[in-house]
């Protein structure tokens, strides 16, 4: 522990907390960007969040922790708990307010006249899902397949690019049925015309309707991580379809 240092910000919490607070800017700073990187917060809200903190401070918190600090630990620790724990009100409190949501954009994304600032916020929903399944979901071939099943979007030679797939009546059939737009297809039809080829190239020994559970299984996923903790959407199964044409046509 740095005695004196501790000390001197001691003194200013006590005599003049305004400059204390002035002294900590980067301690809040720190604090706001961990939120936003765990996407409590969007990065255009940084600073009204830090506004928002300052505020606090300045107005009521400071006198709280003059009265309730104890010196057991630095004061620069217990200062960034305070913040810390102010942000979490803010977050539950945005979780509350009603907004319209990227959700609700995604049910109108081919409208032409989405504002710029809309657009921006699908973007984001795009890079969003990009690094769930990339770096969560993890696109392998039989991920790759079955995401752009459900989502209806046709597959290509290039999904297949390194991968060594005779040409046989098997796979002539996939191509028939889904190299080109299936969207009369229910899902039932989807899976029981493709999981003779997946459980060929996966190596896989499973029926339609298993296929079906585990796709399911792996969109409530992604809807849970794209909705984030806490919530910042509330996307469906019908949105996140949308999201993935998105990602995959883009």
């Amino acid at each position: 522990m740095d005695k004196n240092k501790n000390h001197r910000e001691v003194q200013l919490l006590l005599n003049k907390p305004n400059e204390l607070v002035a002294h900590y800017q980067s301690i809040i700073e720190i604090v706001v960007s961990k939120f936003v990187s765990r996407g409590f917060f969007d990065s255009e809200e940084k600073k009204d969040v830090i506004q928002n903190i300052n505020e606090a401070l300045l107005e009521k918190k400071m006198g709280s922790i003059q009265r309730n600090y104890n010196g057991s630990v630095l004061l620069s620790t217990y200062f960034s708990k305070v913040v810390y724990n102010h942000c979490l009100e803010i977050a539950r409190s945005k979780k509350n307010q009603t907004r319209i949501g990227s959700e609700d954009l995604l049910q109108n994304h081919s409208d032409t006249n989405i504002s710029v600032e809309n657009r921006l916020i699908l973007k984001d929903e795009i890079n969003r899902i990009q690094v769930i399944l990339k770096g969560v979901i993890g696109l392998s071939l039989r991920v790759l397949i079955a995401l752009k099943l459900y989502a209806r979007v046709p597959l290509t030679k290039a999904d297949f690019q390194g991968k060594m797939i005779p040409e046989d009546d098997l796979f002539n059939g996939f191509k028939k049925a889904f190299f080109h737009p299936f969207d009369e297809l229910n899902d039932k039809e989807v899976y029981e015309k493709a999981i003779p080829f997946l459980n060929k190239i996966t190596s896989k020994n499973t029926d339609a309707d298993s296929m079906r559970k585990w796709v399911n299984m792996q969109i409530d996923k992604i809807i849970q991580l794209q909705d984030g903790e806490p919530p910042r959407s509330k996307h469906s199964r019908d949105t996140i379809r949308i999201l993935l044409q998105m990602f995959f046509e883009k």
